[in-house]
């Protein structure tokens, strides 16, 4: 955090520095977000338009001369059956009844595939035809036979769903089963790429079944709105599924680069669908079917590479063994039997039934795989996911019952669009099942213990803040934490509409903001900050203690120090000026109340010293022992000592240094000079090395005796580390070396 401005403008400067990589990283999430408001949105749309086509009980197909329609099925009981239309009857135009005007039959008024159509052109072609034919047959009209008889038929009869085939029936259930299943791996699996994809190519398979079920239902004209419909389901949810399941390849088991790759693959199979609706790029064969072609034969080549990739390790060859499996079962002999037939403008081998079927087992046997081998147990998945369709269920079942309510067979427009767009609830109905499995439940007393094991490893009560933080977080897995020093907040609250959770700072003014539950996955519940609520008094009360006992151990060391300074330093002083100048009492006593206050200035840990004056003290007395001795001593200091100490590391300091001489004298060679260095390391770390070498009368190794233990107590006392260098042969070099972390 930089030292310029409010913490709120700090927070908006790093959102705004973040935003572009925040955005690439969750695009997926993002298009998973829009796709499906805008599905729901097309299945009202759709719906809606559905039940404003005239129907006259009648199908039509092409026929092998040019400029004519052949009646192929006739409803029993429908206007077509009563004017008398015969299956095989040929009609040439249509004439309005209103000004007779005429309108001559073209292939193209008949409801086409948009991957029929073999250029851009053709395609503007159908559609305006189709306008035309629409503003036709809105309207009472005469069909024109080949041999010139007209019938009459009404407009006044309306599609209603008993008028609808069991095609659309079927592939509407398998749209909104899809689509279920895609939010539920979306809710119960942990966040991944995988599962993401996953659920993105179920919504994008959901929508081209969408697709298939209202074309399936449309018998002669179609209105405009719906046709256009009709051409972003099955165009743009085409496109965006091959593009992700090959993402998922790329991604599976792991991804073959640190490239974004799924980000890029999805904006650009949002730039063909683009190209394809406004003709920016003339692609060869098909400009429509193409681009999917090319996207299956990179899926290929990257599958190829992951087999290859995977070959030693068992978890990620049964991956991969899954998804080759499932392009076995159902992407190739959809490639060859569908996609390659319409790249080259012929018809597909197979009924567009068998097509969908072979989607279902290609991304069935994906999302299996992705499920099972790399994220999560699939049995807990699966289980919840099926609860989660039975809900589903329950609501389909009160949507049927609304309809049959308000009559099935003629049932108003706004009443359909009202029960479908109820689909657009999903993320509702997550939350209401997420409440009812309580898969995210955290359980107050685990976190509670670990909390406590966490804390009592906490050296200093100042502590307390971060370490909570990092509890926390690391608890809910949350995606970022902000310190707002100027607002303050008396208790533990949910904000921004479950996005956020606050909670006060323990050791200083204002309050913390957790925010991304899960990595920006889930809201925060109320369960969530009664946890957090109750971990934060228990952060309250250990803060408050560790102060308290803080506070009562300094009293006890200011007693014993004033205790030591009043009784004994009072008659340490006596006997100094009883005895004579030149004794060696005197001299004795007065070191002993150096030593007494030294002591003291340990217990009272108030004074703060100059470092650089301190080893200089240090060094000179020391240098008078190793003199009296019979060594000498050389000392080398390279930088400015421009630090301060407090008193206890000072004390602590000198006896360790006082320790190392006594060892030297003790054990050391007098023919060979003892060496000190001293350096302030990059880090801040202080560094003090004594050297000498080992006599040949040295007996034992320095390091067995009790005063390295002691040293090695006094450094960790004042946080510093003591590491010995050498052997404890004779002659040979014997160091200490000693590193003190410092602060400015």
């Amino acid at each position: 955090m930089t030292s310029s401005g409010t913490p709120s403008d700090q927070a908006d400067g790093g959102a705004r520095l973040k935003s572009g990589r925040w955005l690439m990283e969750r695009f997926p999430f993002f298009a998973f977000l829009v796709a499906f408001c805008v599905w729901g949105l097309l299945i009202a749309i759709g719906t809606t338009e559905l039940f404003r086509i005239p129907n006259w009980g009648v199908t039509f197909h092409a026929s092998e001369r040019p400029n004519e329609i052949v009646a192929s099925r006739i409803w029993v009981g429908g206007e077509a059956d009563i004017a008398g239309i015969a299956p095989g009857d040929r009609f040439v135009a249509l004439i309005r009844s209103r000004d007779n005007k005429r309108l001559d039959i073209t292939p193209s008024v008949l409801m086409k595939y948009r991957a029929e159509a073999k250029t851009y052109a053709e395609w503007e072609q159908v559609l305006s035809d189709k306008a035309e034919l629409w503003s036709f047959q809105r309207e009472d009209l005469w069909l024109v036979k080949a041999d010139g008889t007209k019938i009459l038929m009404s407009a006044n009869r309306l599609v209603g769903f008993n008028d609808l085939p069991l095609r659309y029936f079927l592939m509407a259930t398998l749209s909104l089963a899809i689509l279920a299943v895609s939010a539920g791996i979306l809710a119960f699996a942990p966040p991944a790429t995988g599962s993401m994809l996953a659920a993105i190519a179920g919504m994008f398979l959901s929508g081209i079944l969408l697709y298939q079920a209202l074309i399936s239902s449309i018998r002669f004209a179609v209105p405009p709105l719906l046709l256009d419909m009709l051409y972003f389901l099955g165009a743009f949810g085409a496109v965006i599924y091959t593009f992700t399941v090959t993402a998922m390849i790329w991604h599976t088991p792991r991804p073959l680069a640190r490239t974004p790759f799924a980000t890029l693959w999805l904006l650009t199979a949002t730039f063909v669908f683009v190209s394809n609706h406004f003709s920016l790029v003339t692609f060869p064969f098909n400009p429509f079917i193409f681009p999917m072609l090319a996207a299956n034969a990179v899926g290929l080549l990257l599958l190829g590479m992951q087999i290859v990739r995977a070959r030693n390790d068992p978890v990620d060859r049964a991956t991969v063994s899954w998804f080759t499996l499932s392009l076995l079962a159902g992407g190739l002999p959809y490639l060859f039997l569908v996609l390659m037939p319409r790249a080259f403008n012929l018809a597909p081998l197979i009924p567009v039934e068998g097509g969908v079927i072979l989607l279902l087992l290609t991304w069935g046997g994906f999302v299996f795989g992705t499920l099972r081998y790399r994220l999560f147990s699939i049995q807990a998945v699966w289980f919840t996911t099926m609860l989660w369709l039975s809900l589903v269920g329950i609501f389909a079942v009160a949507d049927v019952l609304l309809i049959v309510l308000f009559g099935l067979g003629n049932i108003q427009a706004f009443t359909i669009a009202a029960v479908l767009t109820s689909w657009m609830l999903f993320p509702l109905k997550g939350l209401f099942l997420d409440h009812l499995w309580r898969r995210n439940l955290v359980q107050s007393d685990e976190v509670a213990l670990q909390f406590v094991d966490m804390v009592g490893s906490m050296d200093e009560p100042e502590e307390m803040d971060g370490r909570f933080l990092r509890f926390v977080q690391s608890l809910f897995k949350t995606e970022s934490a902000e310190i707002h020093g100027a607002v303050a907040e008396n208790d533990v609250r949910i904000q921004d509409r479950g996005l956020s959770l606050r909670y006060p700072a323990i050791t200083r003014e204002g309050s913390v903001i957790l925010r991304g539950r899960t990595n920006g996955h889930r809201l925060f519940t109320p369960n969530d900050a009664k946890v957090l609520r109750l971990l934060y008094k228990m952060a309250r009360r250990m803060y408050e203690q560790r102060q308290h006992q803080d506070a009562r151990r300094l009293d006890d060391r200011n007693r014993i120090a004033r205790d030591l300074h009043d009784h004994l330093g009072a008659r340490l002083l006596n006997l100094l000026f009883a005895a004579p100048e030149d004794s060696p009492i005197r001299s004795a006593t007065s070191s002993a109340i150096d030593a007494l206050k030294e002591s003291i200035m340990v217990l009272e840990d108030s004074e703060v010293l100059d470092l650089e004056t301190c080893l200089k003290l240090i060094w000179s007395e020391q240098e008078k022992r190793l003199s009296a001795g019979g060594f000498s001593f050389l000392c080398e200091t390279s930088f400015n000592l421009s630090r301060i100490v407090d008193s206890r590391t000072f004390v602590n300091l000198k006896n360790i240094l006082e320790e190392l001489v006594s060892n030297a004298i003790k054990y050391g060679d007098r023919g060979k000079p003892v060496l000190c260095s001293a350096s302030i390391l990059k880090d801040g770390t202080l560094c003090i090395r004594v050297e000498n070498h080992v006599d040949d009368i040295a007996g034992a190794f320095p390091s067995g005796g009790r005063g390295m233990h002691n040293m090695k107590s006094r450094a960790g006392e004042i946080g510093a580390l003591i590491r010995v260098f050498g052997e404890e042969e004779p002659g040979e070099l014997f160091a200490v070396e000693l590193e003190l972390p410092l602060t400015n």
